[in-house]
């Protein structure tokens, strides 16, 4: 069998994700557009993450962290560090996995940028269901393994 080589170890940058939607049905959208003559076929609405071995999770993680120390650092009225609001936690829980999606279809952005569009669905409680699923496939390392079937 031999011995195991690092590059075996490795994972891959991003893991893709098809999105359910609140009753655990696999989400599917129509695209506005089709070639001459082709079918209109339903298609899966896909997430694709970076992993946590890439170098853009690091960042995101990071520019998470600094948010929170940013935030952190405005003094209360006495001087003193303050605590942060469930919502300022909420908001750069966010951003962070606004920072972690390369990217996602099947959704129409309605003229924001994709990050934008993502920042404010993440936001949203009424969506947790999506936020919660994003951020659990983020998590977990074996979605970004080599030869990984994807969620």
């Amino acid at each position: 069998m031999g011995l195991i080589k690092r590059a075996s170890l490795q994972t891959v940058q991003t893991g893709t994700l098809h999105l359910k939607d609140v009753r655990g049905i696999p989400m599917m959208y129509t695209p506005e557009a089709v070639e001459a003559g082709g079918e209109v076929m339903p298609q899966p609405v896909l997430v694709t993450i970076y992993g946590p071995g890439s170098e853009q999770h690091r960042k995101a993680q990071l520019a998470a962290k600094q948010r929170i120390l940013e935030l952190l650092r405005q003094a209360g009225g006495d001087g003193r560090p303050r605590d942060l609001s469930e919502e300022e936690r909420h908001a750069n829980g966010a951003d962070l996995l606004a920072d972690l999606v390369e990217g996602i279809t099947g959704f129409d952005f309605e003229g924001q940028t994709q990050r934008e569009f993502l920042r404010g669905l993440f936001a949203d409680p009424s969506c947790g269901y999506i936020t919660d699923q994003v951020n659990a496939f983020a998590g977990d390392w074996a979605n970004f393994c080599k030869g990984a079937a994807n969620a």
